[in-house]
């Protein structure tokens, strides 16, 4: 991502009343310039878009710092991390059981 977009990015999402503000990771994501329309399709479109989307975040080095991202800040929609919204609302509450187990 060139320089100037990603200040641009950073700039908007400090604008948001985000609770995880780690931005570093995307520098790194594979997705990094991918028309944000593969992640974010119209509801109902199938699982054919749903598995292009998670395609991509396989190969992705920061999957995991995508995932928790998207969790912290309780987006519930798109693909993030690899998963879907009701794949990520389902991790968020098995993360939560075994935080309260400690």
């Amino acid at each position: 991502m060139k320089p100037e977009r990603r200040e641009i990015l950073v700039q908007i999402l400090n604008e948001w009343e985000l609770k995880n503000k780690s931005f570093d990771w995307m520098d790194d994501a594979v997705c990094k310039g991918t028309d944000t329309s593969l992640f974010f399709f119209e509801l109902g479109d199938g699982q054919k878009e749903m598995a292009a989307a998670k395609a991509v975040c396989v190969t992705c080095p920061v999957q995991q710092e995508c995932l928790v991202f998207a969790v912290d800040n309780g987006f519930e929609y798109g693909v993030w991390g690899g998963m879907s919204s009701r794949q990520r609302k389902a991790w968020r509450i098995q993360r939560n059981k075994m935080r309260k187990a400690r």
